[in-house]
């Protein structure tokens, strides 16, 4: 077999490729004082079964080179290499196996696997007892570095075994494993998915464990005489669920580890006890740095840590989110801190001289202390992240004096176990925090909310607060405030806009055709338009509108038109920290008095509309919904000169009402504002008709526009178990501008019709695009 390489954390990963072997020769013997370098070779199919080193039996000098591959070699012990003397290897190792002890390399003397360019390979060995390496009680192993071990397999020790058979401590040595990878080895249901340790490893160190598989510690067993001095290391994905034993989904430990040291631990599991890792009762294990365990599991269930033995926190932060239980002692030193999240803590003693940091989320997630005896030390103390009032029973009796707590927010009392937490007064915030009156009220609904997402975000709020980032606290109230730009005006009078548009050129005969019968005796037509919009106010927001609208209308007489329309608009709103989508749906009439050159015509028009907003506040995602309904018209009235000119007058309403809604924080109350507009314009139209049947109607339009009427949208919030305030709201400015041109082309019966119009308001454009197909009939 051949292996094809790719890298993780600087180390190759193995695919497995079919290759010919080469055949196989007689087997090498180097003797003490001899010494051989093996490269540009590959040695395959030797087969020893009785004898130890397929391949080669080392006890002078053996120097493998990184271009050397060993592979599908047989001995009793050390498939490819048998070494009781130095041995130096670069090269790669592929299905090789031996019956009892070592698959590819069974060592007694001196070793050292290192490669510069990370092309050391043990892939798919199998033995008994060190599926690819095994070191006897003798064996010293200098270095093993930017190597990968993938898919070997042994039953204790999928990949190493670490060995020590004189029953005290001691054994085999293995001074340091760096830069390397251990992925997808095996243990069985036995020991060790990639590492059984009975011996003496000095450092394991930016070294990556992944999905290795054992009945008892996936990754690693540390056996009762095995000393490991550091791990630095990442876990993932590493289980044990083979066999009876099911404990240690990434470590189990019965020995001694000196140090795991900035390692995290995520998504490990195991069927029984121990997600990541299990310490058994003669175990001891010391936490030092920073370190995470996220996402473990043991019997179903969110577990980081059981322990029964002695676990230190020693320095720096350690972070689980599962939990942690067993009988064991557990000492959190001084100037340490262990995060405990929401999650239960579980031991026979703990020893508290540092920082134990608990969260309290809601009455349904919050960290638990159950131990048999606790020890507080002169500094220790809990430091609680508060993100809801109540009464919880925290498990142990502990005293107020060693509590630590966002005192500029919360009042906290015991009660026995019982940890009783209440909210100061909104003014008490503002006034000791420096927080603004409505930014003070959000965090104090946010305490009190029994919703979990409030919950969540009122813990990310106290760590913003304690950090004194108040900038970042009114901020994301802004968020939660109903919006104080004039979005909802924006979008009712772009829409209403457009269908009056719409209305207003089937009436007075604009570029805006007729598709059925538009010719001279028309008495109906039937039409269809498509519509597209982008607003901009400032840099506030943005909007863009889609649609498409059909209509109906019929001329009587000559001077009469009525009709009656339907559009549907998408509308998508950019604020930055807040997007809104909306669904719109207009239906409207129209109709004219059209006698001779003058004319007056009016149209009304109700739109029905859905709100979506979305907005991510304190680390939490808000959407809101609630409708908007509009409803309003315009009356015109002008005169067509014949040489193309039509001045023109008119007045338009809008009143919009908004729905009250809750935002997941407050309730914020229901909404009516009235718009009331002067229009005054101009048009200019007229017709080019060329050679071939072609007719060209270009037109131009002007208006100014006064906000006769015009309503700021301010809402009022109200927030359960805190209070409310008003949030004032701005508007369009009153004077505005309506632009547009249009072009339509006629050959025969096809009709091609564009038209843009740009309505300004300080601040604030608003630009509609409408195109149409049509065919007469």
């Amino acid at each position: 077999m051949a292996y094809r390489t790719g890298l993780v954390c600087g180390i190759s990963i193995v695919a497995v490729l079919a290759a010919a072997p080469a055949m196989a020769a007689d087997r090498i013997i180097i003797d003490a004082g001899e010494s051989q370098t093996f490269e540009n070779a590959e040695y395959s199919e030797y087969d020893a079964a009785d004898q130890n080193g397929g391949v080669v039996s080392n006890a002078g000098r053996l120097d493998i080179k990184s271009d050397v591959t060993m592979s599908a070699n047989v001995a009793a012990n050390g498939g490819a290499i048998y070494s009781t003397g130095q041995l130096n290897v670069s090269g790669r190792f592929t299905n090789n196996s031996s019956e009892t002890a070592g698959g590819a390399i069974y060592n007694t003397g001196t070793m050292q696997i290192t490669s510069d360019n990370g092309n050391a390979l043990f892939g798919g060995n199998k033995s008994n007892i060190g599926g690819a390496i095994y070191n006897s009680d003798t064996g010293v192993i200098s270095e093993i570095s930017h190597t990968l071990f993938q898919r070997n397999y042994g039953n204790f020790g999928g990949a190493i075994n670490n060995s020590n058979l004189t029953g005290a401590i001691g054994g085999g040595i293995i001074d340091k494993i760096a830069n390397a990878s251990f992925i997808e080895n095996s243990a069985g249901a036995n020991q060790g998915g990639a590492i059984r340790n009975q011996g003496k490893i000095g450092t394991i160190e930016t070294v990556a464990f992944i999905g290795n598989t054992a009945g008892n510690g996936g990754a690693i067993n540390n056996g009762s005489l095995g000393v490991i001095g550091k791990i630095k290391a990442s876990f993932n994905s590493n289980r044990a669920l083979n066999g009876d034993v099911q404990q240690g989904g990434a470590i189990v430990n019965a020995g001694l580890i000196e140090s795991i040291t900035d390692s995290t631990f995520s998504g490990n599991s195991a069927g029984k006890q121990g997600g990541a890792i299990f310490n058994e009762t003669n175990g001891t294990i010391t936490f030092n740095g920073d370190n995470t365990f996220t996402g473990n599991f043991a019997n179903g269930a969110a577990n980081d840590i059981h322990n029964k033995g002695v676990i230190t926190i020693a320095d720096g932060t350690t972070t689980i989110s599962g939990g942690i239980t067993g009988d064991g002692t557990l000492t959190v030193a001084d100037g340490a801190t262990l995060s405990i999240g929401s999650t239960t803590l579980e031991q026979g003693t703990l020893n508290l001289d540092g920082t134990l940091s608990a969260s309290i989320v809601n009455e349904a997630a919050f960290g638990k202390i159950n131990v048999d005896k606790i020890n507080i030390g002169i500094n220790g103390k809990f430091d609680l992240m508060l993100g809801s009032t109540g009464t919880y029973d925290f498990g142990t009796a502990i005293n107020t004096d060693n509590i630590i707590y966002n005192d500029a927010i919360y009042n906290v009392t015991v009660d026995g176990t019982n940890i009783i937490v209440a909210t100061k007064s909104a003014d008490e915030i503002a006034a000791s925090s420096n927080l603004t009156g409505g930014a003070a009220l959000a965090l104090v609904g946010l305490a009190n909310s029994d919703n979990y997402s409030m919950n969540i975000a009122s813990l990310n709020a106290q760590s913003a607060l304690a950090a004194g980032n108040t900038e970042y606290i009114e901020r994301e109230t802004a968020k939660l405030q109903p919006d104080s730009t004039p979005v909802v005006q924006s979008v009712a009078t772009s829409v209403q806009n457009q269908v009056l548009s719409l209305a207003t050129g089937r009436m007075t005969g604009g570029t805006v055709g007729r598709s059925g019968g538009d010719g001279v005796n028309a008495e109906y037509g039937v039409w269809v338009q498509g519509l597209m919009n982008r607003t901009k106010y400032s840099d506030v927001f943005s909007g863009d509108t889609n649609g498409i609208s059909a209509g109906i209308d019929t001329l009587i007489s000559g001077k009469y038109t009525v009709g009656i329309g339907y559009a549907y608009n998408q509308t998508d709103i950019d604020a930055g920290a807040r997007d809104t989508d909306i669904e719109s749906n207009s239906v409207f009439l129209y109709g004219q008095y059209k006698p001779n050159k003058w004319y007056i015509n009016a149209a009304l028009n109700y739109t029905m509309a859905t709100y979506t907003e979305m907005a991510t506040a304190f680390g939490v995602t808000f959407d809101p919904e609630y409708d908007v309904d509009s409803f309003g018209g315009q009356v015109t009235g002008g005169y067509d000169f014949a040489f193309g000119l039509t001045p023109a007058v008119g007045l338009r309403y809008l009143h919009i009402s908004q729905d009250g809604y809750n935002n997941g924080l407050a309730d914020i109350d229901a909404l009516d504002t009235d718009y009331l507009t002067g229009i005054a314009g101009v048009k200019y139209a007229f017709t080019i008709e060329s050679e071939g049947r072609l007719i060209f109607r270009p037109e131009l339009r002007a208006a100014a526009t006064y906000d006769v009427m015009s309503d700021a949208a301010t809402a009022t919030m109200i927030i359960p178990g805190a209070g409310s305030y008003v949030v004032p709201g701005q508007r369009l400015s009153r004077l505005g501008g309506e632009f547009g041109l249009g072009l339509s082309v006629h050959y025969n019966e096809w009709e091609f019709s564009a038209n843009y119009d740009l309505d300004l308001h300080e601040h604030y454009t608003s630009q509609t695009g409408m195109l149409k197909f049509r065919y007469t009939f």
